[in-house]
């Protein structure tokens, strides 16, 4: 969601991605950007005036930005796609050996334990977020549960799920809620 709000943000502030390097803004010669400021100013500025945004910063934020993108949504395929995250891993390597003329590729850095680090801190956390505004707003839902034997811990583990009707869709969909371990029962 983050990355969705900065774009957003960028797309709303593209003055300073159409400014000159000399400081003038395309549209009106007379207007400059001042960080300091943070805002528009009218009036000349020498080139040589360290208050112009140099073209160069921000277009490392924006590579930045397209490689955090790039990340996210190939932990979101490897998901899809019931991928191991070391398979995901070695695939991810191969990227800049595939697209040799691009940064973007060339700035993946995607080990197993920073695929996990966004799918269980960034992305699920977002997905669970919206769930739980989705379940919110309906005025009937159904709580089911599994119980079965996990055979890694030897306990009794219970799956919760939820049907309800989704507005959205107009249909009715059934989801994981959440799992308890019970010990013995």
């Amino acid at each position: 969601m983050w990355v969705m709000v900065m774009v957003k943000l960028l797309e709303s502030t593209s003055i300073l991605v159409d400014s000159k390097p000399n400081g003038q803004h395309a549209a009106n010669p007379n207007t400059s950007i001042l960080p300091e400021s943070g805002g528009i100013q009218d009036n000349h500025i020498p080139p040589s005036s360290p208050a112009v945004v140099p073209s160069s910063g921000i277009k490392k934020y924006l590579l930045k930005e397209n490689i955090c993108k790039s990340e996210i949504l190939w932990c979101l395929q490897a998901i899809a796609t019931h991928r191991s995250l070391r398979s995901a891993e070695k695939d991810a390597k191969l990227f800049s050996q595939m697209f040799k003329d691009s940064e973007i590729a060339k700035g993946i850095q995607l080990g197993r334990d920073k695929m996990a680090y966004f799918l269980i801190f960034g992305i699920a956390p977002f997905f669970k977020e919206n769930f739980m505004k989705e379940l919110l707003l309906c005025e009937h839902l159904v709580i089911g549960f599994d119980k079965s034997l996990n055979k890694i811990s030897q306990m009794q583990q219970m799956d919760l799920n939820v049907r309800f009707w989704c507005l959205a869709t107009n249909e009715v969909k059934t989801r994981y809620l959440n799992s308890a371990f019970l010990g013995r029962s």
